[in-house]
């Protein structure tokens, strides 16, 4: 997978990335007290979701994609991997344990905050 981080408004707003091709807008969580995060190739980056437990539901038949919703939330398909893991397409999402009981099922989600890093 490459990623790359494209421009960055800083810590915790606004950064535009490109994911193997395919542009997207999250918050940054990248960027430090020493300046802004580097524009360029982000090696080994974590994706993580800030969402709402309630509308996980299985889709079988979706085609696996993220869609934007606005800003930086969207509307995840993809495959569940437990522990915590959205894998949509390339990208692995960190989706924390709302979807438990889904293990190896394609999965259809809310994502109020996509966020990237490089921290666990």
């Amino acid at each position: 997978m490459s990623t790359i981080i494209i421009s960055t408004d800083g810590y915790a707003l606004e950064a535009i990335v490109d994911v193997d091709g395919a542009r997207f807008v999250m918050m940054d969580h990248l960027t430090n007290n020493n300046g802004p995060a580097p524009i360029g190739l982000v090696a080994s980056p974590i994706f993580r979701a800030l969402r709402l437990c309630e509308d996980v539901q299985e889709a079988p038949d979706a085609l696996h994609a993220l869609t934007s919703r606005g800003g930086w939330a969207y509307r995840a398909v993809g495959v569940f991997v437990h522990p915590s893991t959205l894998e949509v397409g390339s990208m692995k999402i960190d989706i924390g344990q709302c979807a438990r009981g889904y293990d190896g099922k394609t999965i259809e989600l809310s994502i109020d905050r996509l966020e990237i890093t490089t921290d666990s």
